[in-house]
């Protein structure tokens, strides 16, 4: 049986991802899922908003501020945190 603590994140992910599909739907008229899982992966790597707008231009999104901001703040907000190593 799968430990529930992975289900919860998987669970929590999953309700980040439709979030930001919102926003990205609300904003940009774009509901798409492989979209906002890729926003998602760039806000990990990118944890502020200039370096995080930065990363979104290179990759051709130009989002308002507004958006940007929405979208790091949700991100960061609603993330799973990252789960710690056991290994010794």
């Amino acid at each position: 049986m799968a430990d529930p603590t992975e289900e919860l994140a998987t669970l929590e992910y999953l309700s980040l991802v439709s979030k930001v599909c919102t926003e990205l739907d609300n904003h940009l008229g774009i509901n798409d899922k492989d979209l906002a899982e890729f926003v998602i992966s760039l806000a990990e790597r990118n944890t502020n908003f200039d370096t995080f707008k930065t990363a979104l231009v290179k990759n051709g999104a130009e989002f308002t501020d507004s958006l940007v901001s929405n979208l790091l703040r949700l991100i960061q907000t609603m993330r799973p945190p990252a789960k710690a190593s056991t290994s010794k």
